[in-house]
């Protein structure tokens, strides 16, 4: 069974339907939680669709417990790549699309051996 994060309310759901994160977010300034500029780079919020979450590794830019996000067959990206789930910085810009969620809710998705993620 696949996570779930819903883009308009930031909430991350366990594969069991558990939500586990309320405060998540994906995009930036206007784009932050609307799925209506998910196709826009650098702003809007990762696209619908789903993706299959990789290993937690430490990242210089994202920091630590960060891992990469890669499309499934039939996910539309609009051009877009580089999708990660990682933290958030001190003024909560953190995201360009990703999806930003906290240090435990990410280390929970770490030992999960679900794999898949589910953008709606």
């Amino acid at each position: 069974m696949p996570w779930t994060y819903t883009r308009t309310t930031g909430t991350l759901s366990d594969p069991d339907g558990n939500i586990v994160a309320r405060n998540g977010y994906s995009g930036a300034g206007n784009g932050r939680n609307n799925p209506a500029m998910e196709n826009i780079q650098n702003v809007g919020p990762i696209p619908r669709g789903s993706y299959r979450i990789g290993n937690a590794r430490h990242s210089v830019r994202t920091g630590a417990v960060s891992m990469d996000l890669t499309p499934e067959v039939g996910t539309a990206t609009f051009g877009r790549s580089a999708f990660m789930i990682h933290g958030d910085n001190q003024d909560h810009t953190a995201s360009t699309g990703c999806v930003i969620l906290g240090r435990p809710v990410r280390e929970q998705i770490n030992r999960s051996a679900d794999r898949g993620l589910i953008v709606q």
